[in-house]
């Protein structure tokens, strides 16, 4: 029988949010740890667009 994947430890889990700044506060709160720092982690120009991402890790 296979294994589920919840047997396994969880390690990592990402998340697409409009506002950083705003998203990192509400998990720390969320799970009672430091708010983390921001980083810059990507600035990417297209002919229509310019995109940036930005990444903060909250660790529980």
């Amino acid at each position: 029988m296979a294994k589920s994947v919840l047997a396994n430890r969880l390690a990592q889990v990402g998340f697409i949010v409009r506002d950083v700044e705003a998203s990192k506060k509400k998990f720390a709160e969320f799970f009672g740890v430091p708010v983390p720092p921001t980083c810059a982690a990507r600035s990417t120009s297209t002919p229509s667009a310019r995109l940036s991402w930005q990444r903060a890790f909250v660790r529980i």
